[in-house]
This record gives C-alpha cells, sequence and structure tokens, in this order.
C-alpha cells in the first residue's frame, strides 16, 4: 500500500490492468498504492487505476483500446483521487477514421476518465470519449483536476464515435480535437448544480481541426476561465452558459468553415452559431452564423466590458443575426445581410418608478461603427436587415448598409414618474450620426439624443425620411448629404439653425428640410442639390447659400406661396454654383426683404408684379452674369 506501483509488464490482450482500490469501497481503500503507478497497456481490456501520486498511462494497443480510468467519480473514498499529475498517451497503430481496409481504423478505443489529479494531460489518436472532472449530477469539487488540463484528439469524429470532450476544474485548459463536442465548466455539464469552483479559473483553448457537421449538433461550451481563445470549424460556439460563471479576461473566437452560416450550402446541423457572454474584450471572426456578444442570462445583465469586435466574412449575401449587448467601443463588419443587427437592445428601459434607466449597462458606452455589405470584384451589395442602435455614452455613431430603423443615445430618454417627470434620464454624448447606402424598406429612420450635431445620410438606396429628436431648444444641426437618387427628408422641430452640406456627391433626390422652430438655413454644398424648405420656421431670418454646387429649390412650397415672407434675407453671394428657386417676396412696407445672387447663373421666378412689393423689399442678381429672371403671374392694365 505504501510502496510505489510499477506495471511495466504488458497486460494479457483482453484482460484489466487494475491498481488501487478495484472494488471501490471504503475498506478496499487500504490497497491503494501512494506512490507513482505506470502502466503500459498494449491489449484491449479496461485500465482502472486509483490512487497514487503521479500517474502515466501509455497504450499502444493496435486499435481498439478499452476504456481507461483515473480516479473514482464516485468518490467513495478521497484517496482514490490521485493526488499528482495524470498523464495519459494512447497511441492506436493507425489513427481512428471510421473507415475499414488497409491503412484505415475503423475501431474506436474507449473512453477515457480522470477524476483528481493535478496537472492533467491526454493525448489520443482513437478515444470516443475524454471526461475529466466532477460531471456528475452531485456536487463534489474534490473530483475536480487543479493544475493545468490538456486534452488531444487527433482520432476523426463520426457517428459511431463522437469522441466528446468533457472537463471540469483546472487552471489554464487546452483542448485541440477532430470535430467533437467540447464542453467545459461546471453549467456546461450539468445544469443541476452549478459549482463555480468547477470551472476552470486559467485561460482555456479549444481548437477543432475537423467540421462536424452532419454528425448532429456540435457544440463548443465553455464556462469559467480567464482568457478564452476557441477556433472553431462550424460548431456552435457558447460561451458563458451562467451569468456566474462568465468568462474574467479576453474571448477570440475564430469560426471557419464552408458549412457556416443561416444561408450555408449542405448545411444540415447548426449555422456555427457564436453566443458570448461576459468577458473583457470579444473578438469574434467567422464565415458565416449569427453572433451574439453579451445579454441577459436569466434576469442577470451578462455583458463585456471592453471593446467588441465581430466580422462575418460569409461568401455571397447572407441572413446572418448580429446581436451586441454591453461593451465600450463596437465594430460589426459582416457580408451583405437580410438578417437584423441590433445593439444594446433593452437597455432604454426605465425602472418601475420611471425615474432611472433600468439596465443601462446593456448599451455599448463607445462609438459604434457597423459595415453591412458584401465585395465582389467592383460590385458592392448592401445588407437589407433591420438596424437598431441604443447607445450610452457613444460621440459617433456610423452605419453602412442595411435598413436603419432607430439610433438613440438612451441619456435622452424621458423620465415618466417623479419630480423630474418628462426630463431626460441623463446627458446625451452621441453628437456624430453618419447613415451611408441605407436600403431603407420602411422609409423611416429615427435618431434620438439631446446632443446631437451632426447627421450624414448619403447615397440612399431607399427614400429615407429622418426624424430627429433632440430636446435641446434651438440647438445647431449639420446635415451632410450626398450621392442619393431618391428622396430624402430631415425633421427636426427644436432646431435654431441648420446647415445643409455635401459629401461632394450630387444629389439627384429631392431633399425636405422641416424645421419648424429654426431661423436660420445656410446651404453649402460643392454638388448639385436639389431642396425643399418649405416647412421653415415662421420666423426663418436668413437663408444662406454657400459653394459651387448647383441649388434648386421645389417649384412650390419653397419660396412660393407666400413662404418666403418668413426670410428676411436669402443670400446667394458667397456661392458659385447656379441656384434655381421660385420667390414672393413681401407686399408690407417698410419690411427690408432681399434676395441676393450668386456669382453663378441664378434663375428666379417671380409669382407677382414688383409693383405689389414693398418699398424695401428687393433682388440682386449678384456677380453673375447670366442670370434669368422669369415673370409666372397674369399681367395687369
Amino acid at each position: 500500500a505504501n510502496k510505489a506501483a510499477d506495471a511495466n509488464k504488458a497486460a494479457d490482450a483482453n484482460k484489466a490492468a487494475d491498481k488501487g482500490n478495484t472494488g471501490d469501497t471504503i475498506p478496499g481503500a487500504i490497497a491503494n498504492p501512494t506512490g507513482t503507478i505506470t502502466v503500459n497497456e498494449k491489449g484491449t481490456g479496461r485500465v482502472n487505476v486509483m490512487g497514487g501520486s503521479d500517474v502515466t498511462i501509455n497504450d499502444t494497443t493496435l486499435a481498439g483500446a478499452g476504456i481507461i480510468t483515473v480516479g473514482d467519480t464516485a468518490y467513495v473514498d478521497p484517496s482514490n483521487l490521485p493526488s499528482g499529475t495524470v498523464t495519459i498517451t494512447e497511441t492506436a497503430n493507425t489513427a481512428y477514421n471510421g473507415l475499414a481496409g488497409s491503412g484505415n481504423n475503423s475501431t474506436f478505443s474507449g473512453a477515457i476518465n480522470v477524476s483528481g489529479g493535478t496537472d492533467v494531460t491526454v493525448t489520443t489518436n482513437a478515444s470516443n470519449a475524454v471526461n475529466i472532472g466532477n460531471l456528475g449530477a452531485t456536487k463534489e469539487d474534490a473530483l475536480n483536476p487543479t493544475g493545468a488540463i490538456s486534452v488531444t484528439n487527433t482520432g476523426i469524429t463520426t457517428a459511431a464515435a463522437p469522441a466528446g470532450v468533457a472537463i471540469t476544474g483546472g487552471t489554464t485548459v487546452d483542448v485541440t480535437t477532430t470535430g467533437a463536442a467540447v464542453t467545459i465548466g461546471r453549467a456546461a455539464n450539468t445544469l443541476t448544480t452549478i459549482d463555480q469552483a468547477s470551472n476552470p479559473t486559467g485561460d482555456v483553448t479549444v481548437t477543432e481541426t475537423m467540421n462536424g457537421a452532419g454528425l448532429g449538433a456540435k457544440a463548443i461550451t465553455i464556462d469559467g476561465g480567464a482568457n478564452i481563445v476557441v477556433n472553431a470549424e462550424g460548431q456552435t460556439v457558447n460561451i458563458g452558459a451562467q451569468a456566474s460563471s462568465a468568462p474574467t479576461g479576453t474571448v477570440t473566437v475564430n469560426q471557419s468553415d464552408i458549412f457556416t452560416g443561416n444561408q450555408a450550402v449542405l448545411n444540415g446541423t447548426a449555422a456555427g452559431d457564436v453566443t458570448v457572454y461576459g468577458g473583457t474584450d470579444v473578438d469574434v471572426n467567422t464565415t458565416g452564423g449569427n453572433v451574439r456578444v453579451g445579454g441577459v442570462v436569466g434576469s442577470t445583465d451578462t455583458v463585456p466590458s471592453g471593446a467588441v469586435t465581430i466580422d462575418n466574412t460569409f461568401a455571397g449575401f447572407t441572413s446572418d443575426n448580429v446581436s451586441v449587448n454591453g461593451g465600450t467601443t463596437v465594430d460589426i463588419n459582416t457580408a451583405a445581410t437580410s438578417g437584423t443587427i441590433n445593439v444594446g437592445a433593452g437597455s432604454a428601459a426605465l425602472t418601475t418608478a420611471g425615474t432611472a434607466l433600468k439596465s443601462a449597462d446593456l448599451a455599448p458606452t463607445g462609438d459604434v461603427t457597423i459595415v453591412n455589405k458584401t465585395v465582389s470584384d467592383d460590385q458592392t451589395a448592401y445588407g437589407t436587415g433591420n438596424v437598431n442602435v441604443f447607445t450610452n455614452g457613444a460621440t459617433t455613431v456610423s452605419v453602412t448598409g442595411g435598413d436603419v430603423d432607430n439610433i438613440k443615445d438612451i441619456q435622452s430618454t424621458k423620465q415618466t414618474g417623479g419630480a423630474n417627470s418628462g426630463k431626460a434620464v441623463g446627458t446625451s454624448t452621441l453628437t456624430n450620426v453618419v447613415i451611408d447606402n441605407s436600403t431603407d424598406a420602411n422609409g423611416a429612420a429615427a435618431i434620438v439624443s439631446d446632443a446631437l450635431a451632426n447627421l450624414t445620410l448619403t447615397n440612399a438606396k431607399a427614400a429615407t425620411a429622418v426624424t430627429i429628436t433632440d430636446n435641446t431648444a434651438d440647438h445647431a444641426l449639420t446635415i451632410t448629404q450626398g450621392g442619393s437618387k431618391v428622396a430624402t427628408s430631415f425633421t427636426d422641430a427644436k432646431a435654431g439653425s441648420i446647415t445643409l452640406k455635401d459629401n461632394g456627391s450630387d444629389n439627384s433626390g429631392v431633399t425636405t428640410i422641416a424645421a419648424k422652430k429654426a431661423t436660420a438655413l445656410t446651404i453649402d454644398n460643392s454638388a448639385k442639390a436639389s431642396l425643399n424648405v418649405g416647412s421653415v420656421a415662421t420666423d426663418l431670418a436668413t437663408v444662406t447659400l454657400k459653394g459651387a454646387g448647383a441649388t434648386t429649390f421645389a417649384a412650390t412650397d419653397v419660396f412660393g406661396a407666400g413662404n418666403l415672407n418668413k426670410a428676411l434675407t436669402v443670400d446667394a453671394s458667397d456661392a458659385t454654383g447656379d441656384v434655381t428657386a421660385a420667390i414672393q417676396l413681401t407686399t408690407e412696407n417698410d419690411k427690408v426683404q432681399e434676395y441676393k445672387g450668386s456669382a453663378g447663373k441664378d434663375t428666379l421666378t417671380i409669382t407677382q408684379n414688383t409693383s405689389a412689393w414693398g418699398n424695401k423689399a428687393k433682388i440682386d442678381g449678384g456677380a453673375g452674369t447670366d442670370d434669368t429672371l422669369v415673370a409666372n403671374y397674369a399681367a395687369t392694365g
């Protein structure tokens, strides 16, 4: 009992190699060795080792090795468990591949089971399954190894030999396998007794070397650990199945296979979805499949605390969905998708009292960038799925492609109860919003922030009506447009001044500006623009035109039907581009009102005889020399 047990002789081909308390009884524990144990096995019988310090098993059976068990999963007696390192090397003559014939191996080995120990290393090319630690329904922390765990299985995963890997405990965990399911951590292996002590405490790395498609749903599930790295080939990836067992460090998932994605051909099992709850920085690189980072697990917000990066390189148009909650900066780069992209969903909800945000941590605190497109040679396709972004500290949100429905700074949410009911719950920081190549199916986008200063809408693929809710009275707003061939409109009920610019590209669709409180409008375009500003304020003081772009105002509801009565000055003297407008000056005497022409060509249509104008209303053609004045009214006298 107190001497090292050394079984260096090969066991008979079909007999078991048993060392220690083979009957698994309390009295039998006296038979457990306390020193090192070494077993060299060449037969197909089982190997069962209990007790000892360091345990080494070398199995060189040609094919079909028996079950190897180290320790006691029932924990009948503590001495049944090894107290030191466990090293198991199983080497079939030919790695298992499930094929018959010369040069193949159609007979898989039995499972490898380890309970207890410190560092555990398992290397096999034929095992049907590897089980390490406390995998039963009953909590027993002593069954968990206390050191580093390493598992390598190079045998091929088949329907007959699923080759699953299940692990609890340990510090660092490193698993390499061939398409098999991998579960690491207590919550991943049983939901009956959640036990944080059964989760690894160090870094966890899982590498798959083969796709498991066609073999049933294969998943990599990890609970606990610090820094997590997963290299998958089509398996579903779940990290942080329980809020209490989310990783504490960075998370990197590399998902790469031809069978990933909701639109993948021949994908009969899973799309290669990736779900990550918790962690610090999260980086997901995938060739397709739905991606979720952060969210609510049970009733607990479980979100990353660092930057979130998602890169979906599916080849073609896809329907993959993306969801992100929490984090600092968020960068999403996806192939053109008809799936939804949601950032910060649920974060704008108020508490029952209506005086504060209930789950503000569900929104990222940094800037959000979304690129939703597929580029093939000289062609680019843009995503069509709905896009919603809710932020809590961002200054800039940029979205390329997709159908943008909502972009909101959640601090602008109005309280519904308490002394400050009707006022914002906090201070908005979202200053800049960029929407490019939107494919707005419903024709409407809502931007909500009490700090919005700059809005860009360029290359719109469908008619888009943008409604801005900024409750800061008389705020200034700069709108940049360009490249849109469809009608666009901007409504801002509280803007005091608006500047309309462009990105250097012609805007052939009519742009409508509705800002009933604005007192100043500046148009500074370097390319062509067609405008409708008929819904400007009744007390609009000035309309200023700048730049070299040609500006065409709509013939109706702009400066016609008395609308120029709202503007005391329309000044295009700093513009070098052409200006086309219909105007109707005031009929009131002593009211100063003037149109100042550009250095380009001005084409003005007047709708009444000058004799009806007020005595201080006038038109100045400006520096241009090729102006046209159109009299569009009935002759009198």
